[in-house]
């Protein structure tokens, strides 16, 4: 009797442990609406557009505010303006007086000096390159000059050349007389007399070789000392030329130098000589930022807005 009665008490526990019906239902919408989710984020667009009417207000760079700095160091004098002011572009807005009153008369006379100095400098250098064209002319001059008289030597030994050889042929021949002479003599058919006047030839001769050849030495030492003076006159030439041109570039180094000290004076000059602002545009007056009769104020100081 014991096992009939348990056997029915498992359909009560099983009927106690099961969830009731809408728990059920809420429980499958969960787990489907998770199960969907993804699908749905992978479909649906992430930006949103909306429409709608209207207008998009936005200023113009000109029309923005714009604050007036100070281009230099200086003290406020006046304002030609008020606030609120409605000013046209180009009428004055506020005037400034330099801190030191004698720095324009200054400016100026370095801006002369440097203007002198340029002028010198390029006297210089235009001197520099027209000595160099003058030693350039004279050094081919020169060479040109040498080298002639290199010919001339050259045509000298070759002349004394030709004379060594005449001499030396006119030795064979006075020998050839004499030894014709003495067997003429020894046969009786001419005189002792002239076997003397035959030796005396070969003297003579011989003394014409020794000259021709001296005379080729000579003319063979005079070419090379002449050659040896062609290449040293360009070459001392050269020396010069690469002096000349070194220093017409160094002078010009100082050209450019003093131009950039002149451009730099006239910008000095420009922006110390802009005691006067005036507005860069129609507009009107909002502010001051300093205040008029000898305020001090440096470059790049907002003024007004």
């Amino acid at each position: 009797m014991s096992a009939p009665s348990s056997l029915s008490r498992e359909p009560a526990v099983l009927k106690a442990i099961e969830l009731p019906g809408r728990l059920r239902l809420v429980a499958r919408f969960v787990f489907a609406v998770l199960f969907v989710s993804p699908l749905v984020l992978l479909v649906v667009p992430w930006q949103q557009n909306i429409l709608g009417q209207g207008q998009v207000v936005a200023l113009a760079p000109l029309e923005r505010q714009q604050v007036i700095e100070a281009p230099l160091d200086g003290r406020v004098v006046r304002w030609a303006v008020r606030e609120a002011q409605r000013v046209r572009a180009g009428e004055a807005l506020i005037e400034l007086n330099d801190n030191d009153p004698e720095l324009m008369a200054r400016l100026r006379e370095q801006r002369d000096a440097s203007r002198g100095r340029i002028e010198a400098i390029t006297r210089e250098v235009t001197s520099h390159e027209a000595n160099a064209a003058a030693l350039e002319a004279a050094r081919d001059l020169a060479v040109q000059a040498a080298e002639e008289r290199v010919v001339m030597a050259s045509n000298r030994v070759i002349a004394a050349e030709q004379s060594l050889e005449a001499a030396e042929q006119g030795q064979v021949t006075a020998r050839l007389h004499r030894d014709r002479q003495a067997a003429l003599a020894e046969k009786g058919l001419a005189s002792r007399r002239t076997v003397e006047l035959a030796e005396l030839e070969i003297v003579k001769a011989r003394t014409e070789v020794e000259r021709a050849r001296a005379s080729l030495e000579a003319a063979r030492r005079e070419q090379v000392s002449l050659q040896a003076d062609r290449d040293r006159a360009g070459v001392e030439l050269d020396g010069r030329i690469s002096s000349a041109r070194a220093s017409a570039q160094k002078a010009g180094a100082d050209l450019q130098s003093a131009r950039a000290e002149l451009a730099r004076l006239e910008v000095a000059l420009a922006r110390q000589g802009t005691q006067t602002i005036p507005a860069p545009r129609d507009g009107t007056v909002v502010r001051f930022f300093v205040a008029a009769g000898g305020e001090m104020v440096k470059a790049g100081d907002p003024l007004l807005l």
